[in-house]
């Protein structure tokens, strides 16, 4: 190379280290300013006393206090977490002892809560995982009766049948619910238990709790269609668990545009042939298929960015809201999956579209070191990240879920 290529190619090298030194001082300032707001939202907020329902629950316990305190959020005001909802819908239920006899026991958030719900309501123990169901914003309501009549020593298989609960379990089956791990989610257990009568095993579980189904009770006539289609899928049993997720979310959407739709007579082979089907429509039409907004409107919630980058190493985590029909029909094709189909759910403000993506220096990296790593649903009443998928419907890794965790909780069934 001669001596002008030699000088094109240092100044290349000079320009490039230039632009790299700028973008570090403008991360440095983003991260001082969002540094300094936090810590203005903080000092703001911190000498409001605690709420007047929870004035006399602190007095009795103070160490209840770190844990109603609100959660903050960059850019927004403070707002309630789950678990001071969970008291509040606690406290408002008729208790069978005063507040102010309790004896707090344990020291965590979910030991004190658990503590202070046997005080109230339990004349018997109550499994651990059970009040996990106060936390459940979605199924709040109907899990809390629930929780109460056994709390007081009612049967639980008396009660789904006399209450008319969705979800129906034999005498046997409500045995094995009731022996669920402290650490597992109210829903997430029924689940357990209904795949479990009908001889499914962990994979399929595990994959039916990475969809919707898993973490939300449905209607009656929804419930006796999904009981069905656990059993049916048991009965496939050399389906690969990775195709189980996608299935489900092809004949939910089969199901929401015909209430007579049944996997009576049907394989698993015709079942996949449609859901190719519907995912090479829906990828293929896109926004030419669309008749609803181009633009959707933004749900309100932050972005967000995390630099890990350290010495030579980039490493960069970007939360980012889709806010157009074009680029959500991008991001199913891009990822290969059918996030497309939540289009309608974006325009009724149900939900909203994120993507995770990381930016680093390592080579071969697609789109210019931009790579592109899950798909995130988030239920806007809720204020909860619902789904996480990753190219091809792969399941979030712990890592990358600790990093959304950073921005929105992440529903339980994770």
């Amino acid at each position: 190379m001669g001596t002008d290529g030699q000088l094109t190619f240092q100044q290349r090298i000079a320009s490039k280290k230039a632009k790299e030194a700028q973008r570090a001082v403008k991360l440095e300032e983003a991260r001082l300013k969002e540094a300094q707001l936090r810590n203005a939202l903080i000092a703001t907020n911190k000498p409001k006393p605690v709420a007047v329902e929870f004035q006399q629950l602190v007095k009795v316990c103070p160490k209840m206090e770190q844990h109603l305190e609100p959660r903050f959020s960059y850019g927004r005001t403070p707002e309630p977490t789950e678990y001071s909802r969970g008291v509040s819908a606690l406290l408002a239920l008729e208790s069978l002892r005063p507040l102010s006899t309790w004896s707090p026991q344990g020291k965590s958030a979910s030991a004190l809560f658990r503590s202070l719900g046997s005080h109230l309501l339990a004349k018997y123990p109550v499994p651990h995982f059970l009040w996990n169901g106060f936390f459940d914003i979605a199924n709040r309501g109907r899990l809390v009766p629930l929780i109460q009549h056994v709390a007081f020593g009612g049967s639980l298989s008396e009660y789904i049948k006399a209450q008319d609960f969705p979800v129906k379990l034999t005498r046997k089956l409500c045995h094995e619910f009731l022996k669920s791990t402290s650490d597992l989610a109210v829903v997430p257990a029924l689940r357990r238990a209904q795949i479990r009568g009908v001889g499914g095993d962990t994979r399929f579980l595990n994959a039916v709790l990475a969809t919707p189904t898993g973490a939300t009770i449905g209607a009656n006539q929804d419930e006796a269609f999904y009981q069905g289609m656990f059993a049916w899928f048991v009965n496939q049993p050399m389906l690969d668990p990775q195709q189980v997720g996608p299935m489900i979310d092809y004949i939910r959407f089969c199901r929401n545009q015909d209430l007579n739709y049944s996997l009576k007579g049907r394989t698993a082979l015709t079942v996949m042939r449609g859901m190719e089907g519907w995912h090479a429509e829906t990828a293929r039409t896109g926004i030419q298929g669309h008749k609803g907004a181009s633009v959707f409107n933004p749900s309100g919630f932050p972005s967000a960015e995390y630099d890990f980058s350290r010495e030579d190493t980039v490493e960069i985590w970007r939360i980012a809201e889709i806010l157009t029909a074009k680029d959500l029909a991008a991001e199913g094709k891009r990822q290969g999956h059918c996030v497309f189909s939540y289009n309608r759910q974006i325009e009724h403000g149900t939900c909203s579209i994120w993507t995770l993506s990381k930016e680093d220096n390592k080579s071969r990296a697609e789109h210019g070191g931009i790579w592109f790593m899950l798909t995130l649903e988030v239920r806007n009443d809720l204020r909860t990240v619902v789904q996480a998928r990753g190219r091809f419907n792969r399941p979030a890794t712990t890592h990358e879920l600790s990093i959304v965790n950073r921005w929105l909780p992440v529903s339980t069934r994770y």
